[in-house]
């Protein structure tokens, strides 16, 4: 874990000065580095053992990266790196899901773990929804746009599903039976949470977004109003 957040903060902030702004294709440079080395984060963390640092690496090397490249563009249309990223989502999108629900057999999933999974998940959403409401203190948020924003936030997927699997595959490659089993836990909780809150975050922001959220109308003097 360690070894894959170093990674991730000291490659991100390599990647801020490479390639030079202002040369044409910047943005697809920027695309194929931090494509590639979140790859390289990914499998050479396999070959030296440390599996369980790939993950951690790309996410915060995205993160660290994000920053950089956020704060040297001038407007949004030169941050196009999330767009490249956006369209390669949905290729690889239903491979990500579909390998974790294969890995899922249904008929082997205990009462207690699906019992333990739920009261997990409920405790997790509460402390989440409550971290939301305070975190949006001050923010020059409504309350209505407040409530929104921690329905907005009931989701759970992507994350779940890129390391849902990570402790039974480290597992599995060392031989232990035991581990496997509880890693095979793990990941049947993970996927619970996104059948559970992606379907109903969903509904939830479908049906309160009209109700909550209020469109901005620009007057003639150009200042925003509520309609």
């Amino acid at each position: 874990m360690i070894v894959g957040l170093a990674f991730g903060i000291v490659f991100g902030m390599l990647l801020w000065y490479i390639p030079v702004t202002g040369k044409g294709q910047a943005n697809q440079q920027r695309f194929m580095l931090l494509f590639a080395a979140g790859l390289f984060a990914m499998f050479a963390s396999r070959g030296v053992h440390l599996s369980g640092a790939g993950a951690p690496g790309c996410l915060v090397l995205a993160f660290v990266t994000g920053i950089g490249w956020r704060n040297k563009a001038a407007s949004k249309e030169e941050d196009g790196v999330n767009n490249l990223f956006a369209i390669w989502w949905q290729l690889f999108q239903p491979f990500l899901f579909g390998l974790i629900g294969y890995e899922v057999n249904v008929g082997a999933i205990e009462q207690r773990t699906v019992g333990i999974g739920v009261g997990i998940l409920a405790i997790g959403l509460f402390v989440r929804s409550l971290t939301v409401v305070l975190a949006t203190l001050g923010g020059g948020f409504n309350f209505r746009e407040r409530i929104f924003i921690t329905l907005a936030w009931l989701p759970k997927a992507t994350v779940q599903a890129a390391i849902g699997s990570l402790a039974m595959d480290m597992a599995r490659e060392a031989g232990l039976a035991t581990e496997t089993e509880v890693g095979l836990q793990i990941l049947t909780i993970a996927v619970l949470s996104i059948v559970i809150t992606a379907p109903l975050g969903s509904a939830a922001i479908e049906i309160s977004s009209g109700r909550l959220l209020r469109k901005p109308v620009r007057t003639s003097d150009d200042k925003a109003s509520v309609a």
